[in-house]
């Protein structure tokens, strides 16, 4: 397939990682394929939290960074400028990454359509409920509109898993072309850390955009339970909303004991694994993740989570990994008090399952044949 240009199209990529999972997942997805494929990254020149310039990148041409062709736009002509600078449009297939942009969706689309290039659309979980439940109107409204031109005519989608692809159908119908595929993972390589464990003791840690969706003010308000106050909570990633920072610092100040609030802000995907390492366990109380590549490298990093039901990960309590459960107080608060009653032995138990767990889900090679075949320029 060498000679055949995959175009992926997303907003934003490293080395501002601060857009958070889609941007691992591109970045994952390009060094699995980059032997086999000619693969091209279109992406902005701006930062997802702040939306100002990156510096130290070449912008408006064709570049690099850790291997992966990459080209920087800074203006929506720009798009237009990348894709043409590829040359033998029938040789390009474009993957295009969630739904709700302008210039890095609808744009990209309207012009991969009108030279009859091929398309391919992962949504990166914009089509969930909890995903659409902001501003619902409007994105309905978004997406009748693009049926209605005809802008998602024979197209491919790409789902994450199950639910995603229930979710595709629902919104473009039963007959559409999805093809379910894993996100890839980080690979669980390394020295895995051994962490010391006393019953009344458990270090958790949040690494995870602060937005409404991820729900991190469940998790703030049950620690101020009676039987929780000997829990701490480091918090890792950036700010997305800042008015639901507020309300989250707002909870953290009505805590018996706010010191054992750590806020870290947002750390370098390099340097995650050494950091979620030293604790405990991952929580996440999300309404929803069409995958959560936190959740994975905490389970790749041999640690047991605590997350919702609204991710793919809903048998790693079967499987004595952690637990995933409802958003009910009540479970979360007996799940919170079991595991900081864990001692060393249960800890260590619980992180064996966790690393097993994370081998008994993902197999790269299968994973590459799968991609292999969603990326074949002969297939539509």
């Amino acid at each position: 397939m060498k000679g055949h240009v995959t175009l992926f199209v997303y907003d934003h990529f490293l080395p501002d990682f601060s857009a958070g999972g889609p941007v691992t997942s591109l970045c994952n997805l390009s060094q699995l394929l980059q032997q086999d494929l000619d693969i091209r990254m279109l992406t902005s020149a701006y930062v997802y939290t702040t939306g100002e310039r990156m510096t130290g990148i070449e912008v408006d041409c064709w570049t690099s960074h850790e291997g992966i062709k990459i080209w920087y736009a800074t203006e929506r002509s720009k798009v237009q400028e990348a894709i043409l600078s590829l040359g033998g449009s029938s040789e390009i297939k474009v993957y295009l990454n969630g739904m709700f942009s302008l210039s890095y969706f609808v744009y990209p689309l309207w012009f991969a359509r009108r030279n009859k290039l091929k398309v391919v659309i992962s949504p990166r979980g914009m089509l969930q409920d909890g995903a659409l439940r902001s501003g619902k109107v409007k994105k309905m409204t978004y997406l009748k509109m693009l049926k209605m031109f005809g802008l998602l005519n024979r197209v491919s989608w790409h789902a994450t898993d199950v639910q995603e692809a229930m979710d595709i159908r629902a919104h473009m119908g039963s007959n559409a072309n999805v093809m379910q595929i894993s996100n890839v993972p980080v690979s669980p390589g390394g020295v895995l850390q051994r962490v010391k464990k006393r019953a009344g003791e458990l270090r958790l840690v949040y690494y995870s955009l602060i937005a409404e969706k991820k729900n991190l003010v469940f998790l703030l308000e049950l620690l101020n339970g009676p039987g929780l106050q000997n829990v701490s909570l480091d918090i890792i990633g950036p700010i997305k909303d800042p008015f639901y920072w507020e309300l989250c610092t707002q909870a953290i100040q009505r805590l018996d004991h706010p010191e054992r609030i750590v806020v870290h802000g947002e750390i370098s995907p390099d340097k995650s694994r050494s950091v979620i390492g030293k604790f405990h366990a991952l929580v996440l109380p999300t309404h929803g993740e069409n995958f959560g590549h936190a959740i994975v490298e905490m389970l790749a990093c041999s640690r047991p989570v605590l997350i919702s039901d609204k991710t793919p990960w809903g048998d790693v309590s079967k499987q004595g990994a952690g637990y995933s459960l409802e958003l009910d107080k009540t479970k979360w608060t007996k799940a919170l008090e079991e595991m900081l009653a864990w001692d060393q032995k249960e800890f260590d138990a619980a992180s064996t399952a966790a690393l097993r767990y994370y081998h008994s889900k993902f197999n790269f090679d299968d994973l590459k044949i799968q991609y292999l075949k969603l990326f074949d320029s002969r297939i539509l």
